[in-house]
């Protein structure tokens, strides 16, 4: 794909397609990292509190594919 696309209302369909696709891979990153338990002996406080920042942050990443797929297919 090229990286050169010019500011015109031809290129719409293709910069949505690629700030969808980037939205996606940015979510799954943060999903991947977020589902890996914390290393080493962490305190139960601390561990409770990884845990709310991870349900926090999983309920963030289901809004944010959401809004892609609402993106990827609205009408241009």
């Amino acid at each position: 794909m090229s990286r050169d696309l010019t500011w015109a209302a031809t290129s719409v369909p293709e910069i949505r397609g690629r700030w969808c696709n980037a939205l996606d891979a940015m979510a799954d990153g943060q999903a991947e990292m977020i589902s890996s338990p914390p290393e080493g002996g962490a305190a139960a406080g601390l561990a409770k509190r990884i845990q709310r920042l991870q349900e926090k942050a999983t309920a963030a990443l289901e809004v944010m594919r959401s809004e892609a797929a609402a993106l990827r297919g609205a009408e241009l």
